[in-house]
C-alpha cells in the first residue's frame, strides 16, 4: 500500500501488520483505509499496526478505535466504540424506544377498535385477538434475545402471519359495507376507527419484516461506510439502514460467532473471531517474537 509515506511514525498508527506467513510478502502490509474498503475489518477481534499496538475496530464507523478515542460509558468493553460514534448509537437506540413503544401503541388500538367496533363479527375479532397475542410474542422474544443469539427469522415469520391475518380483517371489514352490513356504526367508522388503525398497523409490521430480512442475512453494521460500488447499492444502502435502526438497533453490539437458531442452540454463524495474523506468524516461527517479550 503507497497511501502513507512513514506508517510506523503517523499517530494514531495508519498501517497494519503482514506476516512473513502472507502469500503477498513483501508487499502484504495494507493501511487502514484499503482493509476496510476490502472488507476486512471486523469487530470482535484486535488488529496489529506496523508499529506492534493494537486497537479494537468501533462497532459503528468500522475503524479503529486507538487509545484516547473510546468511550467510559459503553456498556461493551470500553475499546469498542469512538466517543462520537458511541453518542450516535445512544441516539438511535433511544430512537428505537420511542418508535417500539408507539408501534405496540398501535397494534394495541388496531386490536381494541375491532373488538369494540364489531363485538359479534367472530371474523374480525378472532383475528384481533390473535395478533394481539402473536405481537405480544414478538415483544417477549425480542425482550429475551442476547448478544449472541440471532432470532430475526422467527420475528419475520410471525409478522408475516400477523399481517395475513390483517388482511382478512380488511377484505371482512370490506364486504361489510359493500353489503350493508356495519349494523350500529356508520361507514366513516368502519373506515377510521377499523381499517386505518389496521392500515397503519400492517404498515408497521411490513417495515418489521424488511429491517428482520436484513439482519437475518447476516448485516454488518459496521461495514456499511464502505463506499459502493453502484447505484443499485448506493439506493439501497440508506434503505438498509433505515429498517435495521428501526427494527433492532442493538445488532451494533452482536457478538460473534452467533446463534443462529435459538438461545443457546443451533449453528453457529456469522464472522468466526481470528487469530491475529503476527500471533499467527510467531506461533508458526516464521517471524521471531516482540523485543522484549517473553
Amino acid at each position: 500500500c503507497l497511501r502513507t509515506e512513514d506508517p510506523v511514525a503517523s499517530s494514531p498508527p495508519t498501517m497494519l501488520w503482514a506476516g512473513v506467513a502472507s502469500a503477498d510478502w513483501p508487499l502484504a502490509s495494507r493501511c487502514v483505509v484499503c482493509a476496510f474498503k476490502a472488507r476486512d475489518l471486523y469487530v470482535d477481534e484486535q488488529i496489529t499496526f506496523a508499529d506492534w499496538t493494537s486497537a479494537y475496530v468501533c462497532r459503528w464507523c468500522g475503524m479503529p478505535v486507538h487509545v484516547g478515542q473510546t468511550s467510559d460509558y459503553t456498556s461493551m468493553q470500553v475499546n469498542e466504540f469512538h466517543v462520537p460514534c458511541w453518542d450516535a448509537y445512544k441516539r438511535v437506540h433511544h430512537r428505537f424506544l420511542l418508535l417500539g413503544l408507539l408501534s405496540a401503541g398501535v397494534a394495541v388500538l388496531a386490536s381494541a377498535s375491532s373488538m369494540v367496533l364489531v363485538p359479534r363479527n367472530l371474523k374480525i375479532v378472532m383475528p384481533a385477538v390473535i395478533n394481539l397475542v402473536l405481537g405480544l410474542l414478538v415483544y417477549v422474544i425480542m425482550w429475551f434475545r442476547t448478544d449472541k443469539s440471532r432470532t430475526f427469522h422467527f420475528v419475520a415469520v410471525i409478522d408475516v402471519v400477523i399481517v395475513a391475518i390483517w388482511i382478512s380483517s380488511l377484505v371482512e371489514f370490506g364486504a361489510m359495507m359493500r353489503n350493508d352490513r356495519t349494523g350500529t356504526i356508520s361507514t366513516l367508522d368502519a373506515v377510521f376507527l377499523g381499517m386505518l388503525p389496521i392500515g397503519i398497523a400492517m404498515i408497521v409490521r411490513l417495515l418489521d419484516i424488511g429491517g428482520n430480512i436484513v439482519l437475518a442475512t447476516d448485516y454488518r453494521h459496521w461495514q456499511r461506510r464502505i463506499p459502493s460500488t453502484g447505484w443499485v447499492e448506493r439506493t439501497w444502502r440508506p434503505v438498509e439502514t433505515f429498517l435495521v435502526h428501526f427494527t433492532w438497533p442493538k445488532i451494533t453490539e452482536a457478538e460473534y460467532p452467533y446463534r443462529m437458531l435459538w438461545y443457546g442452540f443451533g449453528r453457529l454463524g456469522g464472522t468466526v473471531v481470528r487469530m491475529r495474523q503476527s500471533e499467527k506468524d510467531i506461533e508458526m516461527g516464521t517471524i521471531p517474537a516482540r523485543p522484549g517479550s517473553a
